[in-house]
């Protein structure tokens, strides 16, 4: 019995030796932050090095075009778009409500940010300054949203998301959140940067449902001889691109994101990504968005006022 016990002991520490070669070897390109194993999110940057290589192409081809001056993250979470693209703005400025996210978020800034001009804001932006309940999905706390009505997306929606049938508060955390006046917060940020000649910038806003509303807020209180370019993602199916201009005057056009991956329908996500990596790396390209928005990432531009565009 002693000889059996002492060859499963000497058996596990073998395959643990393997399992630490094999993790070791397979992140070898990870980021030097802190992420969570299983989490939905962290799960490309462990594996490829980076969290959204669409968005990190974006961030740097816009940043060469002239808006270096300054990235605004609404809804940071834990700094994964910052922190791969910061670098190449002069001033970054990062919101994010959760009070446990934005504890990752200070240590991932202070390891990728260190030289550059970051501030963490410590709440979300909304129509009042309040305290609300975040809803945080257990396997993506990238997800989290606050419920309806101050959400855009009803809770079907809001749970399909997170891969729900149903909206189920056990599969959720609950956090309370500090909000504060969107109008208020944005004339706070645009009056330093027109201090500091900083006019021309990227906008991301990811904030689950609550995007097209901050939008609104963005439109009403941007400088005149401010121009950006802004981020944003639709959740919602039925969306047009009439009625989003529509409701938005003052957007340019809007583009969608996307590549020249390829997406075999009933093809697992595992393989097609197989797939396209034997294939060559993806092309991302920007293309006018369509009349039938669907899910996807969005971009515009908003032109300073007194630019040739108006």
């Amino acid at each position: 019995m002693d000889s059996f016990s002492s060859a499963l002991r000497y058996w596990d520490k073998r395959l643990s030796r393997l399992r630490y070669s094999l993790v070791k070897r397979l992140t070898r390109k990870a980021p030097p932050l802190f992420l969570r194993g299983q989490d939905i999110i962290s799960l490309g940057p462990l594996a490829n090095g980076v969290y959204d290589p669409v968005m990190q192409q974006l961030m740097h081809h816009f940043a060469q075009q002239g808006f270096q001056d300054f990235l605004i993250d609404i809804g940071a979470n834990i700094g994964l778009v910052s922190c791969e693209s910061g670098s190449c703005f002069k001033a970054v400025h990062l919101f994010e409500p959760n009070p446990y996210v934005a504890s990752v978020l200070k240590v991932n800034c202070f390891i990728s940010l260190k030289n550059q001009n970051y501030q963490i804001h410590e709440h979300g932006l909304g129509a009042r300054d309040e305290q609300l309940t975040l809803h945080v999905p257990y396997d993506n706390w990238g997800g989290a949203f606050v419920a309806p009505p101050e959400n855009a997306y009803d809770l079907a929606q809001l749970s399909q998301k997170d891969g729900f049938d149903r909206f189920d508060l056990d599969n959720y955390g609950i956090v309370d959140v500090q909000i504060r006046n969107a109008d208020d917060t944005f004339e706070q940020l645009f009056q330093p940067l027109a201090s500091d000649q900083h006019r021309s910038g990227v906008i991301k806003i990811d904030v689950e449902g609550l995007d097209e509303f901050l939008i609104d807020r963005l439109l009403a209180k941007l400088p005149d001889d401010f121009s950006v370019v802004v981020f944003f993602e639709n959740r919602d199916t039925t969306k047009t691109l009439s009625a989003f201009q529509q409701q938005h005057p003052g957007v340019g056009p809007v583009y969608s994101l996307t590549t020249d991956a390829t997406r075999m329908a009933g093809v697992p996500r595992w393989l097609n990504s197989m797939l396209n990596w034997l294939r060559s790396q993806e092309t991302l390209r920007l293309k006018p968005a369509p009349e039938h928005m669907g899910i996807g990432d969005f971009v515009f531009h908003i032109p300073a006022k007194n630019s040739p565009a108006h």
